[in-house]
């Protein structure tokens, strides 16, 4: 990873659009965090497209604080304001509170402008389908979304069609 980012990091400079997600969270992971806190593109129109969810924004903002000067847009993916459903979605862990102290932080970003889009997505599944009208509301209402995504759950790597998801 160390030697990925000694050869990746000189050429983001000339950049134009960079996406930082994955398997895992940024926030939580040593070396997206050494790069992104690296990372200084000389275009100032550079989309910077960090996507999280949320339980480690608020407390490692700092790190990437100084990419609020770019076209930055930031994805959170909750799937649930509901605690016994969030624990469900997140193997077990109750997050909930801080994921909302960083939705919370985001949206006055957001309304600073430091954070150009905001948007919100829920993966819709068995345990969640219901509450997808208060999600939307939510978002909209106490976190002044940009964009509200509704995914479905996709059948892939072990998941069948006939699994309970």
């Amino acid at each position: 990873m160390k030697t990925l980012e000694q050869n990746l990091l000189p050429h983001l400079g000339n950049a134009k659009y960079i996406e930082a997600c994955g398997n895992g969270d940024i926030f939580s992971s040593k070396y997206m965090m050494d790069l992104l806190t690296r990372v200084k593109p000389d275009d100032k129109n550079c989309l910077i497209e960090l996507e999280t969810n949320g339980v480690l924004v608020k407390r490692n903002w700092d790190k990437v604080a100084h990419l609020e000067e770019y076209k930055l847009r930031v994805i959170v993916t909750p799937n649930s304001f509901e605690r016994e459903t969030y624990k469900i979605l997140s193997g077990g862990f109750d997050n909930l509170s801080q994921t909302l102290e960083s939705l919370d932080f985001l949206a006055q970003l957001r309304q600073e402008n430091k954070v150009k889009e905001f948007i919100i997505t829920m993966v819709v599944q068995q345990e969640n389908f219901r509450e997808v009208p208060s999600f939307v509301e939510t978002c909209l209402e106490r976190f002044k979304a940009d964009k509200i995504q509704l995914r479905p759950l996709l059948p892939w790597f072990h998941l069948h069609h006939d699994s309970k998801f």
